[in-house]
């Protein structure tokens, strides 16, 4: 009966790995498939005005071009977005300057003029944590709030950090259209997104990454309200 019982656990356990690899499998597919289409639709937009030629053959090929060029990057964060998943590497925690190593990051995102994003972390707090996995969890969750903002809305994103304990609570939080309840359970589960693109491993690779470290991570979000993450990290010592 035991000897029985292991095949089947074994049997069961092989049918869940190769359920959720198929799941994977659909799931990058349709990934792949979604730039895929524009990019055809684009050439042969171009073929047909090549072919015609059309008088603004100049100006559709312009358009053409950015369309594809922004599509090849959507497949290139796409395949980024899978590998970074796949090949987490082994942290090295180290005591680092949280505003030094968050102040660019917050630089590289604020090109929109409808988005202001506020720094108010002070320069006397350090956390102990892995530098790779600091600046993967902050592009992440800075991105995140960005493009949680609606088109033409006045955004707004708010980065602070107070220390608690042995503890630094760092909190995110946007004015963007909110997480819905239904998702709200789903956010940190591989391969889950709300985008239009998107594998959905950026949030559940945050959250491995700060659990490595003893961290931990949680958000609170009203829809059309805004959302606000919190992520909690070992203060770093200073000698």
């Amino acid at each position: 009966m035991i000897d029985k019982l292991e095949e089947s656990a074994n049997k069961l356990a092989q049918s869940e790995r190769e359920g959720a690899w198929r799941d994977i499998a659909r799931q990058i597919a349709h990934e792949i498939k979604n730039p895929l289409t524009p990019m055809k639709l684009s050439v042969q937009h171009l073929q047909r005005a090549w072919n015609d030629k059309h008088p603004k053959l100049e100006e559709t090929f312009h358009k053409v071009s950015k369309t594809i060029i922004t599509q090849i990057d959507v497949l290139n964060d796409l395949a980024s977005e899978f590998s970074n998943y796949a090949k987490m590497p082994t942290p090295e925690f180290n005591t680092i300057h949280l505003l030094e190593a968050i102040q660019p990051i917050i630089d590289l995102n604020q090109n929109d003029e409808n988005i202001k994003i506020i720094n108010q972390i002070t320069a006397d707090i350090y956390v102990y944590f892995d530098h790779n996995y600091l600046n993967r969890t902050f592009v992440n969750l800075i991105k995140n709030a960005v493009q949680a903002i609606p088109e033409e809305a006045k955004g707004l994103i708010d980065i602070s950090a107070t220390i608690e304990n042995d503890f630094v609570k760092i909190t995110i939080s946007d004015n963007g259209k909110g997480i819905s309840k239904i998702d709200a359970d789903k956010i940190f589960t591989p391969y889950f997104s709300t985008k239009i693109y998107g594998m959905g491993l950026g949030l559940p690779m945050v959250k491995n990454m700060i659990e490595a470290a003893d961290g931990k991570i949680s958000f609170t979000s009203t829809e059309n309200v805004g959302t606000i993450f919190e992520v909690i990290l070992p203060i770093g010592k200073v000698e």
